[in-house]
């Protein structure tokens, strides 16, 4: 879906970003940069996505979870090249 979409589904619902904001304890603008694609927050996308009526890959469906896991080779700091 469109950032447009988005927004236009969630006024149907009756719910704006502000809403989801506070019931999630985060700022509008992570709310909002959800919505523009640029935040990665999987618990604002579903939110959003349960508000909607969606799933989450229904609105964003190149969105892989961040699931990064540290590498071995970094996880002693004097490993660490620079």
């Amino acid at each position: 879906m469109t950032r447009t979409e988005i927004k236009i589904a969630l006024l149907r619902a009756g719910i704006q970003s502000a809403d989801i904001a506070r019931r999630l304890g985060v700022s509008k603008t992570a709310v909002h940069n959800v919505i523009k694609g640029l935040g990665t927050s999987q618990r604002i996308k579903a939110e959003i996505a349960s508000v909607i009526g969606k799933s989450i890959s229904e609105i964003w469906p190149n969105d892989e979870p961040c699931n990064i896991e540290t590498p071995a080779f970094f996880t002693r700091a004097e490993d660490l090249v620079i």
